[in-house]
């Protein structure tokens, strides 16, 4: 039996801590690194640090503290939460080779999470289940309602795959991944709690772990999702 787990999801945009709605409007509301030490301390199951800048080089604009992350990389901001973290780590955000992943598992992460590039590149989602190991590799598929219907999305929510929920699960399963995030788009930032198909749909029939988030704020919220027929964790970001 797969233990089901609570998962907080971090978001950087430009080296701060991120409150995302909708997948077009963000807040930038302060340095990661204590975030993520205080998500630690609490005993959380697992973090899921997502990069969504659009630049290479991320600044905290701090420079009073020992952790100071001024003008560095994604790599380096994973070394240096390393110190604090004892939770796994799954990092995603910008990953378009197997360089970028032996680069993020070296500076500590446990996972990497992949989404555009189970669609642009699949060869390489092949290439890194084979190189790290299934269960290193995380897909991340973003859904937002189309004619009563999830369908799935890549680019920020722009770029329709033509895939409904069942068909991006059968699709991202086949590439090998160890495991799978579903975001509602829709829900981002909503404070409605999980979206009804991801909450009525059933998954058990994948032998795949598979975690929902977007929109949870309430306790209430998280056990719907636990209740869910064969769903392995809830996540939630802004809350």
């Amino acid at each position: 039996m797969i233990r089901q787990r609570l998962i907080p999801v971090i978001l950087l945009k430009d080296g701060l801590l991120t409150r995302s709605q909708l997948f077009n409007t963000y807040q930038a509301i302060g340095d990661p690194i204590p975030t993520l030490r205080r998500l630690s301390n609490w005993k959380v199951d697992e973090i899921f640090f997502i990069n969504i800048s659009t630049n290479k080089i991320f600044d905290s604009r701090r420079c009073d503290k020992a952790h100071n992350i001024k003008a560095t990389s994604l790599g380096d901001i994973i070394k240096s939460a390393s110190k604090f973290i004892f939770a796994p780590l799954s990092v995603g955000g910008g990953i378009k080779n197997i360089s970028d992943m032996t680069n993020l598992f070296n500076s500590g992460a446990d996972k990497c999470i992949v989404n555009q590039s189970l669609f642009n590149k699949p060869s390489l989602i092949k290439e890194a289940v084979k190189k790290f190991g299934s269960q290193a590799i995380v897909a991340s598929l973003d859904f937002k309602e189309v004619n009563n219907r999830l369908a799935c999305f890549t680019e920020g929510g722009i770029k329709d795959t033509k895939l409904d929920l069942k068909n991006a699960i059968k699709y991202a399963s086949e590439l090998g991944v160890g495991e799978i995030l579903l975001n509602c788009i829709d829900h981002d930032g909503s404070k409605y709690g999980y979206h009804r198909d991801f909450l009525s749909f059933n998954y058990k029939k994948y032998a795949i772990p598979i975690t929902i988030t977007g929109g949870a704020t309430e306790a209430k919220h998280f056990r719907e999702g636990l209740k869910s027929s064969g769903i392995s964790g809830v996540a939630a970001s802004n809350i």
